[in-house]
């Protein structure tokens, strides 16, 4: 997180210095970095928290899926797809 913020940084600096190229590359590559980093860390979830939460078994036990979705989404504190998968999964 911090490297793609210094190469952010360093892109404005050249833009400043009226290095537009450089400048570009720099704030490109930054803001590849971060978003590179985010999906790694978005992608760790950990459903066995879900798996031991009874609110959530009651609602499939019931059939309520979209309910069950949404308290998934709670628990991870994930997005709707990630949830939305993992509660078709289990059907």
């Amino acid at each position: 997180m911090i490297s793609s913020a210094l190469f952010v940084l360093a892109g404005v600096i050249e833009l400043i210095a009226k290095q537009t190229i450089m400048g570009f590359v720099f704030i490109a590559l930054g803001l590849s970095l971060f978003a590179i980093r985010r999906n790694i860390v978005s992608k760790e979830l950990d459903f066995s928290l879900v798996e031991k939460d009874p609110e959530f078994q009651a609602l499939l036990l019931e059939g309520k899926n979209i309910k069950a979705v949404k308290r998934c989404r709670i628990i991870l504190n994930c997005g709707l797809k990630e949830a939305f998968d993992y509660v078709e999964s289990l059907k």
